[in-house]
């Protein structure tokens, strides 16, 4: 790129010069930029009187000679260094090594610094040092036409023990290296990892422990007796060592200790293994893993892919009240396009294995507990494990087929337990039916409410499952399979029994829920500033929907509602203000927050529903919680499945005294039927639920299809998909079909055609 910029200069200059000199009467206005070596720009304006000069300057700052180092070390293996030294471009300079084992690569980078200059640079290599001490070579970079020259020291170690990856402790001076290793009282078994791959032997372990495996390199071998074996491979390969051990749970109160001892090169490694014992502290602090992994953020490279939130946006992005820019920042704009019906499309993969990655932390949690049932802290976290393995296959079962009724004998997906889940790994596993999958999700609900009934252990926070959520749990599910009076009876229970109190109308008359502790919530993720998720900075619910927030919808992903949606909300009702009107202005925001709005420029109909965390403006820390579900939702539940059963004016009254008392006190009921009153409580779900999961599996299961028009989107997105459509669910993933012979796949989607607004 260097020369590229280089050139163009010279050929600018010269076209300028050629005009000059060739048609002087033209009066030419070039513009000439030239970098000096104090990094500023001057401009000379090209004119027929005007003479330019052109000097080849060399640029070669004084500080980088202090700045590159007088010494690199490398590694016995033939590395890479990560001293970089850089030159910039118009500088003709040399470089030399005075070893024939050092070599060295001289380029252009393709990097652009701050003051919009390219580097060069180099990058020092070596081969493989197999002696048993370090040696030394010059590297020598001169540069004749800057008058500089500097010598910079390579010093290659030789082959030394170290231990684990990241953790790079050894040293060609020392003579025992070490490290501590915690696991649980549970944990069946470790990997000691040892660098490099050959000349090491495995001395001892810990009595406790039973070798299973040890590996060199790519190579697996199993030994009945590891220590009489002598290393036969050849120096230069810079992959690792490892022993795979097993050993048993450790029921015992108290932690047993154990040292892993490896010798190579004159040194001794020591991995000094520490089993935590079985105690009331261990438990808790284990068993939570089970629900930490619901926000999970993974590192599949995708900014899209930060757990549970992730499939909630992307379930939003895909139904018709939720309006957003297929622009580069929205990273859910292939889900508001359908462009996600390909079986090698990565976000079905990410939604797969997020769901089955949160049944698997389930079902190992019944099979390490599952003899213990009859111990109060137990039953807890076996409880906890029963819901959130029913709570991801409900998700599961929307995903991957159409609604329940109609569709009962279709195939599902897999049903993975603690039981089956070995031989599921090496035989794979057939789709269940709807019916059983349904019929699964109903047992571990039961399974799970009954065992948190019983036991003494308080959930420690609203991110736990409680015997309300459970209920809750059900209804929902009970409402897709058309059970309305079971629906009706559990969201009953939740209203009475939960203690539970919806936002008051003026609590919701300014940007709010994102505070997890707030009488409303049942149940939600609560998120703490020191959570990956968080740290991660831009990876999160809050940065992809956040309006007053940092992130991607602050660069143009908004989220805006669906605009015939917006006019149906009355005046009166305290939720038309959640979003910006068609003036960009909402009643429910004070005059900091709309000057926030005009300042970054937010588009009309945005929603100011959620509040930043700790309700500061454009904060940078994206911890706010992530509500999965209110007690408004119950009073919702009720009043449609009352309708359902006929039962058309207790519903009209619950829906009525719910939305009088807190949302629009001149709110009436325009329903004299079952289906009307379900339709106006429909209405009702789509604007208090908006952007919290919930509104495209209402369509699936009310089967209404996905219909976008006059909803503001942009007129390539603007579709009228009938329900039963094959777009409407995902293919199961190809990297599944190709590892589970036994599965079927979805038939194939069509993208949908758009249609006139």
């Amino acid at each position: 790129m260097r020369t590229a910029i280089y050139n163009k200069v010279k050929r600018v200059a010269a076209l300028a010069m050629a005009a000059v000199l060739a048609v002087p009467a033209l009066q030419a206005q070039e513009a000439l930029h030239l970098f000096y070596k104090d990094k500023t720009r001057e401009t000379i304006e090209i004119t027929p009187d005007t003479k330019v000069e052109f000097v080849k300057q060399p640029y070669l700052r004084a500080e980088w000679m202090s700045a590159n180092p007088d010494t690199i070390h490398l590694s016995a293996s033939s590395g890479r260094s990560h001293d970089l030294g850089y030159v910039y471009y118009n500088v003709d300079w040399d470089i030399s090594v005075d070893q024939d084992w050092l070599l060295v690569r001289k380029g252009n980078s393709v990097w652009e610094s701050g003051d919009g200059i390219v580097h060069d640079y180099f990058v020092v290599y070596a081969k493989a040092n197999a002696a048993d001490q370090c040696r030394e070579g010059k590297v020598t970079v001169t540069s004749d036409k800057a008058g500089v020259s500097k010598d910079i020291v390579v010093v290659q170690h030789p082959y030394m023990l170290t231990l684990g990856y990241g953790h790079f402790l050894g040293n060609y001076e020392t003579a025992v290296v070490s490290m501590s290793e915690e696991v649980a009282w549970k944990d069946t078994v470790y990997y000691a990892t040892i660098y490099p791959n050959h000349g090491v032997k495995l001395v001892s372990y810990p009595d406790w422990m039973t070798l299973r495996l040890f590996g060199e390199g790519d190579e697996f071998c199993q030994f009945e007796d590891i220590l009489k074996v002598e290393s036969a491979q050849t120096a230069g390969a810079n992959t690792s060592s490892f022993a795979y051990f097993a050993f048993a749970q450790n029921d015992a109160a108290t932690d047993r200790t154990g040292d892993i001892v490896f010798e190579g090169y004159g040194q001794t490694a020591v991995i000094t293994v520490t089993q935590k014992g079985l105690t009331e502290e261990a438990i808790v602090e284990e068993s939570d893993e089970l629900i930490d992994e619901t926000p999970l953020f993974d590192n599949t490279g995708k900014h899209s892919d930060f757990g549970h939130p992730s499939l909630m946006l992307a379930m939003e992005s895909r139904g018709a009240d939720m309006v957003s820019e297929n622009s580069g920042y929205n990273w859910f704009g292939y889900q508001m396009s359908y462009g996600d019906l390909q079986s090698d499309y990565y976000f079905t993969s990410i939604h797969w294995t997020s769901l089955y990655n949160q049944v698997l932390a389930a079902n190992k949690v019944m099979e390490d507990y599952g003899e213990r049932e009859g111990e109060s802290l137990f039953q807890f976290y076996l409880g906890q494990a029963y819901a959130q393995r029913a709570f991801n296959y409900f998700y599961l079962a929307q995903l991957y087929q159409q609604t329940y009724v109609g569709n009962e004998e279709q195939p599902c997906v897999p049903i993975i337990t603690e039981s089956n889940m070995q031989v599921v790994y090496t035989e794979g596993r057939a789709r269940a039916t709807v019916r059983e999958v349904y019929d699964f999700i109903l047992a571990d609900l039961d399974k799970a409410q009954h065992l948190l009934q019983q036991t003494a252990v308080a959930r420690p926070g609203k991110g736990f499952f409680s015997a309300d959520v459970i209920s809750g749990l059900r209804a929902r599910v009970y409402m897709v399979m058309e059970r309305w009076a079971d629906a009706a009876d559990e969201a009953s229970k939740v209203i009475s029994n939960s203690g539970a109190a919806p936002y008051a109308r003026g609590e919701v008359g300014k940007p709010t829920f994102n505070d997890i502790n707030h009488s409303a919530w049942l149940w939600g993720i609560d998120v703490e500033e020191e959570d990956r998720v968080v740290t991660s900075g831009i990876c999160n619910w809050p940065s992809h929907m956040g309006s007053f927030t940092y992130g991607y919808a602050q660069v143009g992903a908004w989220r805006m509602v669906n605009h015939s949606l917006y006019d149906a909300i009355p005046t009166t009702d305290v939720r038309k203000g959640w979003f910006l009107d068609e003036n960009a202005t909402s009643a429910n925001l004070n005059d900091e927050q709309q000057i926030y709005v005009a300042q970054y420029n937010i588009p009309p109909y945005t929603q100011v529903k959620f509040a930043p965390y700790k309700d500061e403006l454009g904060t940078r820390t994206n911890a706010s919680d992530i509500p999965l579900m209110r007690i408004e939702e119950m009073y919702l539940l009720l009043a449609e499945a009352k309708a359902m059963i006929g039962d058309v004016a207790a519903g009209a009254a619950t829906l009525r005294d719910f939305v009088v008392t807190y949302r629009d006190p001149a709110y009436s009921c325009p329903a004299n039927n079952s289906e009307e009153l379900r339709e106006a409580v429909w209405m009702q779900r789509r604007i208090e639920l908006w952007g919290e999961g919930h509104s495209y599996f209402d369509l699936m299961r009310m089967k209404k299809g996905v219909d976008r028009r006059g909803a503001g989107f942009a007129s390539a997105y603007v579709y009228n998909i009938p329900a039963g459509d094959a777009a409407l669910i995902y293919p199961i993933p190809d990297r599944e079909m190709n590892s589970n012979p036994l599965l079927i796949q979805n038939p194939v989607a069509e993208q949908p055609v758009p249609v006139s607004d």
